[in-house]
C-alpha cells in the first residue's frame, strides 16, 4: 500500500529530528533565601553533588542523597516524584505517593524536617 499524497511514509517520518523536552526550574530556599537552578530531562533534588540540585542538608534535616525528582509525565506536565527518599517528600504540606504534577509558586519540602523549596519557575523547554 502507497501512502496519501503529501503523507510521508515510515521510513521519512524516522528521519525527522524531533526536539529533546527538557525541565527548566528555578526554586527558592524559603529559610536560606538560596537560589537554585538547573535544566534537564530529569532534575533531582538531594544532598549529593550529582543531583541536578544539590541542596545543603544540617544534620537532622532528613535529606537523602537523591531525595526527588522532577521530571516531564507522558502528557507533557511537570511532575514531582520522591525518589524513594527515608523521610519523604511533602508538595504543599501533604506527602508525595507518586508522580504529582506541580507549577510555580508550590511549595516542596524534603523530608519532616527538612528544607522548604519554593518552586519560582517551572517550565517545559526544548532542546536540540
Amino acid at each position: 500500500m502507497t501512502p496519501a499524497v503529501g503523507t510521508p511514509d515510515d521510513e521519512e517520518t524516522a528521519k525527522v529530528e524531533r526536539p529533546s523536552l527538557v525541565v527548566h526550574a528555578v526554586l527558592r530556599d524559603v529559610k536560606r533565601g538560596a537560589v537554585y537552578e538547573a535544566t534537564a530531562a530529569r532534575i533531582r533534588i538531594g544532598r549529593s553533588a550529582e543531583c541536578e540540585l544539590s541542596i545543603p542538608a544540617a544534620p537532622g534535616d532528613g535529606v537523602s542523597r537523591v531525595h526527588c525528582e522532577l521530571g516531564i509525565d507522558a502528557f507533557g506536565s511537570v511532575v514531582l516524584l520522591d525518589a524513594g527518599s527515608t523521610n519523604g517528600t511533602r508538595l504543599n504540606g501533604r506527602p508525595l505517593t507518586g508522580a504529582t504534577r506541580v507549577a510555580a509558586q508550590q511549595a516542596v519540602t524534603l523530608g519532616d524536617s527538612g528544607p522548604t523549596l519554593l518552586i519560582e519557575q517551572l517550565r517545559i523547554v526544548a532542546k536540540r
